[in-house]
């Protein structure tokens, strides 16, 4: 499921499953968000938020909270987690996510914030990455963030 340049959206209590690709992307928008939802079996991850303009930086404030995202990733394994946030002013709140092949979280983001998102055996590859990656050394606008 997309969301493209919505503002005040929200997709709650949804079983999304099966999916080709995210289960839940929001692009572009403000104030947009995917809580309360189951997110399994997707062909890439679970929640994607690319939100925010990092020229202005100014805040999306897209969130995803709330969410239950496990057995993730079957077909495009790397780089795709249970949450990824890019963009600038955006969170992951409440998330219980388990089962990925690849991280967690990845933030690629400025000013973002997530909060008691629980990882539990998240990674199945052989080479282990961490559970929640933070991309911020190559741009020094990546900063901000709080956990």
């Amino acid at each position: 499921m997309t969301l493209k340049n919505c503002e005040g959206t929200l997709v709650a209590g949804c079983t999304i499953r099966n999916t080709g690709l995210w289960g839940v992307s929001i692009e572009g928008g403000r104030s947009t968000g995917a809580a309360g939802n189951d997110i399994y079996a997707t062909g890439a991850g679970g929640v994607s938020i690319n939100s925010g303009d990092r020229q202005t930086l100014t805040r999306g404030d897209c969130y995803a909270d709330n969410n239950y995202i496990h057995h993730i990733a079957v077909f495009q394994r790397t780089y795709n987690t249970g949450v990824n946030l890019s963009g600038v002013g955006n969170r992951a709140s409440h998330n219980l996510i388990h089962d990925c092949y690849h991280q967690a979280l990845l933030v690629a983001a400025t000013t973002t914030s997530w909060s008691t998102t629980s990882c539990t055996t998240p990674i199945w590859a052989r080479r282990i990455p961490a559970a929640i990656h933070v991309l911020a050394g190559l741009y020094p606008a990546r900063h901000g963030h709080s956990l």
